[in-house]
């Protein structure tokens, strides 16, 4: 049914020839501060008034294990946060919220730091000269997760190639599944596991 509905607004989108505007978020009141020691309240109730872009997100069913032992964990899914992709390298470094993930399911799924029907919001920040992507639960006896993160850009696209909306998913690495989300104009960011 959530594909039905964004199938539809993406239909009207292109039949009214218009682009909502997504003005590029304002930083959090604690911009510059490490995310992961700012109290968790004011991480979370910054990250709950946000404005998310929930047709432009994902949702599925993740895995848990591996091949040839994997098996269907919980339905989750994953809203950009409105204006992301107007984002630049310095917002980035100093840490911005780029998405939320909402865990539907009763299912645990610790390699995001989801609990059951438990809500994460996604940050990037730097730190020692090194981007890093800060999971936060909601979960009052949830630790941070942090893992790796990393920009890429697709010259195939081509010169002109720019992103005009909020753009989330989660994608299927060799390793493992991870995080993707339009956080740039013209490049795209994801969850990695190297540090």
């Amino acid at each position: 049914m959530r594909r039905l509905v964004r199938h539809a607004a993406w239909c009207a989108v292109v039949a009214l020839g218009c682009h909502p505007v997504e003005p590029a978020p304002a930083p959090p009141p604690f911009s510059g501060q490490p995310v992961d020691q700012v109290p968790r309240g004011t991480v979370l109730d910054y990250g709950r008034a946000q404005k998310y872009v929930a047709i432009s997100g994902d949702s599925q069913r993740l895995m848990i294990g591996t091949f040839p032992q994997a098996t269907y964990g919980p339905r989750a899914h994953i809203d950009p946060v409105a204006g992301g992709f107007r984002q630049d390298s310095t917002s980035l470094r100093a840490g911005r919220l780029l998405a939320r993930v909402v865990n539907d399911d009763s299912i645990a799924y610790p390699k995001l730091n989801l609990g059951p029907r438990d809500t994460v919001y996604w940050w990037v920040q730097e730190t020692r000269g090194q981007l890093r992507s800060i999971l936060i639960s909601t979960r009052a006896d949830a630790q941070t997760l942090v893992k790796g993160f990393r920009v890429e850009s697709h010259p195939e696209n081509g010169k002109d190639f720019k992103w005009r909306q909020a753009e989330a998913r989660f994608v299927w690495s060799d390793r493992d599944e991870e995080l993707w989300v339009a956080c740039q104009i013209w490049e795209c960011c994801r969850t990695d596991e190297i540090l």
